[in-house]
């Protein structure tokens, strides 16, 4: 766990390929946010609820199996819906397909989901949600910021971009959001992938600077344990 002002961040890694799913604690309220479930995250979120936890919204910043595959169990437990950009439907649907080929696994598919449609604003006890569309990993993309923080799912990760070349992928596409992202948040902002360490905007735009419009693309099977061993580490760090 890690504090920002009256935040708890909460780094839950899983899955074979070292998913982060985020959740962000309002501590005053013990209100949260529950960002990318993944499928082996659902008991751990669920202890925390049981434990005091009010969680007020489900995120999903894109539809990849890795992503979602703990949106259904979890919500059908809250009681409650998640949100994705309409953009990322048909990914979220194809969900336990993707998950039988690429892991080997089924993950349940995502029923309750509500669709939204730009870039949505939304008050929580926390705070306010900002959302940011994010398209070129997949079509329905987007960045949630919270407070200091930004959940940025698998469109730019520590020194690297998102791959484009599975379904909805546009590597063009990705490095216009990438250059408009860095743009429009604050240096001071803490960056958070889907996979892998975190970095503040203004490390990720002098590592933009650097590259020449030509950055490297993060490789899920090459950068896995790194993955796994940076979310045990903010898990230390607190």
């Amino acid at each position: 766990m890690n504090a920002y002002g009256d935040l708890d961040l909460h780094v839950l890694t899983n899955g074979a390929f070292a998913q982060h799913t985020y959740v962000v604690e309002h501590r005053p309220t013990r209100a949260a946010l529950v960002i990318d479930p993944g499928r082996d995250t659902t008991a751990l979120v669920l202890d925390r609820v049981a434990g005091g936890l009010r969680v007020e919204r489900v995120l999903l910043t894109h539809g990849h199996f890795d992503h979602v595959g703990g949106v259904q169990v979890l919500c059908e437990a809250l009681g409650m819906r998640a949100d994705a950009h309409e953009g990322d439907r048909r990914l979220i649907r194809q969900a336990q397909l993707y998950s039988a080929r690429w892991e080997k696994t089924l993950v349940p598919v995502p029923k309750r989901v509500d669709y939204f449609a730009g870039a949505p604003r939304w008050a929580w006890s926390g705070g306010e949600i900002a959302t940011l569309e994010g398209p070129g990993h997949t079509d329905g993309s987007v960045v949630y910021v919270v407070g200091p923080l930004a959940f940025t799912g698998d469109t730019i990760f520590h020194r690297k971009v998102g791959p484009a070349f599975y379904p909805g992928g546009n590597r063009d596409v990705l490095l216009v959001t990438v250059e408009r992202l860095l743009a429009a948040l604050p240096p001071e902002t803490t960056l958070f992938a889907g996979h892998g360490r975190p970095w503040t905007v203004a490390a990720a735009r002098a590592w933009w600077a650097e590259s020449g419009g030509a950055p490297e693309t993060f490789d899920i099977y090459q950068e896995q344990g790194e993955s796994r061993s940076a979310g045990a580490q903010l898990e230390r760090d607190a």
